[in-house]
C-alpha cells in the first residue's frame, strides 16, 4: 500500500486549480496560503503558531535530508563510488 502524502495530493490539486483558473504558481500558491489561514480561523487555531510550527518542521526536514545525502556520499566514496545524490528523499 503507498503512503499517503499530503504534499503530492496537495500539489496535485494546485495543479488542477492553476488549469482552471488560468493563473500561474505564485498566484495559486498564494491562494493556497490565503485559505490555510481562513482554516485555521475555522477551526480556532493561530495561523501565526502553525506556520512557525510548520517552519520548524521544515527546517528539520531539510536537515534530515542533508544528513542523508552526506551518509550516501560517505558510502559511495567508502565503496569507490561517485555517484550523484542530490534525487535522495524527494
Amino acid at each position: 500500500m503507498k503512503e499517503f502524502s499530503l504534499k503530492r495530493c496537495l500539489i496535485e490539486v494546485l495543479e488542477q486549480y492553476k488549469e482552471d483558473q488560468g493563473i500561474e504558481d505564485e498566484a495559486a500558491m498564494r491562494d493556497l496560503l490565503t485559505d490555510a489561514r481562513h482554516i485555521c480561523d475555522s477551526l480556532g487555531l493561530d495561523y501565526g503558531e502553525c506556520y512557525k510550527n510548520a517552519y520548524e518542521v521544515y527546517i528539520e526536514e531539510l536537515e534530515q535530508k542533508q544528513e542523508t545525502q552526506k551518509e550516501m556520499q560517505r558510502i559511495d566514496e567508502k565503496h569507490g563510488l561517485y555517484a550523484d545524490r542530490t534525487d535522495i528523499a524527494n
